[in-house]
């Protein structure tokens, strides 16, 4: 049951995110019910996931089972043919993507105090 080579699946050797996520997740001990539970989607969209008929799950669903399975982005996005972005983001979105539990007011300091130290120094 070779999925690896047909068009429009992405794939690295013998590397497509179904077979990825299916190592990854028994590997980990979980169930397909368990793990589709964990990560908000249904049991059967997750089965098609590992077996290769949905290559490119959505960026959110993704970004939970890279979290959820400890694989790097790198290479789920490579196996998926998603582009990793080439420069980092801004320092304001970084700090809400980074810290998104911190509180609103700790995040405004952060970015005011880092504008504050762009302009004393001539930073740009």
């Amino acid at each position: 049951m070779e999925h690896n080579n047909r068009p429009g699946r992405p794939s690295i050797g013998n590397s497509t995110l179904g077979n990825l996520i299916r190592h990854k997740r028994e590997a980990a001990g979980l169930s397909l019910t368990r793990f589709a539970a964990e990560l908000g989607i249904s049991r059967p969209y997750l089965s098609r996931l590992e077996r290769g008929e949905y290559a490119h799950p959505s960026p959110i669903v993704l970004a939970q089972i890279i979290k959820q399975l400890g694989i790097s982005a790198e290479d789920a996005y490579a196996v998926t043919g998603y582009l990793l972005p080439k420069d980092l983001p801004s320092f304001g979105p970084y700090l809400h993507a980074k810290h998104a539990d911190w509180p609103e007011n700790v995040l405004q300091q952060l970015e005011s105090f880092y504008d504050f130290l762009k302009q004393k120094y001539s930073l740009e």
